[in-house]
C-alpha cells in the first residue's frame, strides 16, 4: 500500500533523503514543545493549536488543526509490571511468544483492529530515535463511514514500565477505487511529517515525573 513505501523511510534513516528534502520537511514543524515534568521534548507539525492537559494523568499535550483536519495527541503509558515494547518468537521454545506474550506495540495494533474490523494495518515495526527504541504503527480507517483517515502512532520507550505515545491522525485522499500500489500524495506527506516529528523527540533526564513545568 502507498503509505508503507513512504513510512519505510524510517524516522532516523536520513541517508535515504537528500538534504534539501529534509529541510523542506523540517520547515513543516512548529516550535519545540518541552515538558520537564513528563520528561519529553519534540516539535509538532506547524499550524496546530496547542491544548495542554492537566499535570495529573497520562495526557501530556494535544495539537489540532481545524483547516487541515489533523490531530496530534501525546500521552504517557505507565505500567505496573515490566513489559517489552515488541516481543518476538523464540524458535527454541514450543510456544509462539509473539502471540502468547505480545509486546506493547503488538497489543496496540490488535486493539486497533478489534475496535474497528475495517482498519487496514499498513505498518508495524521498530526504529531507533537516538538511544531509544520506538515502535511504529500506520493504519488506514474510515471515519463516519465516508472519510478515509490515516493514523500513525509512535511508541517511544523510556524503560520497561514507561512509554510515550505520539498519535497522529490526518485525512487521506485515497478512495475505494484506488489500486493498492498507488501512493496518495497526502498520505505520503503526512508520513514524512510524522517521521520528522518522531525524529525530533528527545527524552529528558529527570529524576521524578511530578510537577509538570512546560515551556
Amino acid at each position: 500500500a502507498g503509505p508503507i513505501r513512504a513510512a519505510d523511510r524510517a524516522a532516523t534513516d536520513k541517508t535515504t533523503k537528500a538534504g534539501a528534502d529534509e529541510e523542506d520537511v523540517r520547515d513543516r514543524l512548529g516550535e519545540r514543545f518541552t515538558s520537564k515534568g513528563r520528561g519529553i521534548s519534540f516539535r509538532p507539525p506547524i499550524g496546530g493549536v496547542q491544548s495542554k492537559r492537566t499535570p495529573i494523568g497520562t495526557d501530556i499535550v494535544r495539537y489540532s488543526a481545524a483547516d487541515e483536519k489533523w490531530t496530534l495527541n501525546v500521552s504517557m503509558l505507565t505500567l505496573e509490571k515490566p513489559a517489552k515494547l515488541h516481543n518476538v518468537d523464540n524458535p527454541h521454545t514450543p510456544e509462539n511468544e509473539a502471540r502468547t506474550k505480545p509486546g506493547i506495540l503488538q497489543q496496540i495494533a490488535q486493539q486497533l483492529q478489534q475496535n474497528d474490523a475495517s482498519t487496514e494495518l499498513l505498518r508495524q515495526d521498530m526504529v531507533n530515535v537516538g538511544k531509544n527504541d520506538v515502535g511504529m504503527l500506520v493504519a488506514r480507517f474510515t471515519q463516519g463511514g465516508t472519510t478515509t483517515m490515516l493514523r500513525q502512532q509512535a511508541i517511544v520507550q523510556r524503560n520497561d514500565q514507561l512509554f510515550y505515545v505520539l498519535d497522529f491522525t490526518s485525512p487521506s485522499g485515497r478512495t475505494p477505487d484506488d489500486k493498492p500500489d498507488v501512493e496518495d500524495p497526502s498520505e505520503r506527506m503526512a508520513v514524512e511529517i510524522f517521521a520528522a516529528v518522531v525524529d525530533s523527540v528527545q527524552l529528558l533526564d529527570q529524576k521524578a515525573l511530578l510537577a509538570d513545568e512546560e515551556e
